[in-house]
């Protein structure tokens, strides 16, 4: 597809306020058709929408489960641009609620070096759940009582 057959409105990409575009001269260089940059649009909407719950949630392993959902995301867009399929050129530390250090993650990209804090609730150590015996003993100590 060449650059100045692409009308902006075909190219844009529009959620809850926030509005990006395509790069025509990259869909001209990699030749992208007009139904993939239809796919390229519909992959970067439902990026954004996975974006938007991670906001919207602290719960560590579904910060995981949506990461991984993303992860997924930039895949597809690799592949409909034509490019290899690599995490080395996912900015992976650009998410939503991640801690880890975006200064060196972004120095070390792209590479498979990264930069990962066990505190990260997207990245890091997923706490254990506390099954209810566990609950309830973090209760009486909140409170102060003994049950031993």
């Amino acid at each position: 597809m060449k650059a100045e057959d692409i009308k902006i409105e075909d190219i844009t990409i529009e959620y809850k306020g926030k509005k990006t575009a395509l790069n025509p001269r990259l869909i001209e260089r990699q030749n992208v058709s007009k139904e993939g940059v239809k796919k390229l649009v519909e992959i970067h909407l439902e990026r954004l929408k996975i974006e938007d719950e991670m906001e919207n949630t602290d719960d560590p392993t579904l910060l995981h489960e949506l990461a991984l959902k993303r992860q997924n995301t930039e895949y597809r867009l690799q592949k409909v641009w034509g490019f290899p399929e690599n995490s080395d050129y996912h900015r992976w530390w650009e998410v939503p609620k991640c801690k880890c250090p975006w200064m060196d993650n972004s120095d070390n990209y792209p590479t498979k070096y990264r930069i990962i804090r066990d505190d990260c609730p997207v990245h890091g150590k997923i706490p254990k759940k506390k099954n209810i015996f566990q609950k309830i003993v973090d209760f009486f100590k909140k409170i102060s009582i003994s049950i031993a």
